[in-house]
């Protein structure tokens, strides 16, 4: 994170499910710079859909 310059960010693996978003929520509501990190792994059928849920949330989210 350091070599991006990303300091005092934390980054966190977002699938869109129940377990990351509340992660991400809670980072945020804390006040955290927060990188989320999701991945198309193209294994599933609709799983780039997946994925640009995930982001888009993540933006919601900031």
């Amino acid at each position: 994170m350091r070599a991006a310059g990303l300091d005092h960010a934390v980054a966190v693996g977002l699938s869109g499910g129940a377990d990351s978003l509340a992660l991400m929520a809670a980072l945020v509501a804390e006040g955290h710079e927060v990188l989320a990190l999701c991945v198309d792994h193209g294994l599933q059928d609709g799983s780039r859909a997946q994925a640009e849920r995930a982001a888009e949330q993540a933006r919601t989210l900031g």
